[in-house]
């Protein structure tokens, strides 16, 4: 009996952050109608997402797999 390797990957992304901008914002005392750091919040919040889910090994948000077993 051989074994086979499964490959899991993402094939839907999640649409939705662990944590929103505002959270964010608010956390650091950043003030809501401050625009000039959001777009380098929303690549930190990816970062640290990807970071922790593989680390723990763990989905923070919803997200669809498919497991593909070699032959």
């Amino acid at each position: 009996m051989a074994i086979r390797a499964i490959t899991t990957r993402v094939s839907v992304a999640a649409d939705e952050k662990a944590v929103s901008v505002a959270e964010v914002k608010k956390q650091l005392e950043i003030a809501e109608a401050d625009k000039a750091h959001d777009a380098y919040i929303c690549d930190l919040i990816a970062v640290a997402t990807q970071c922790v889910e593989g680390d723990a090994r763990i989905a923070l948000v919803n997200q669809t797999l498919v497991q593909y077993q070699d032959s």
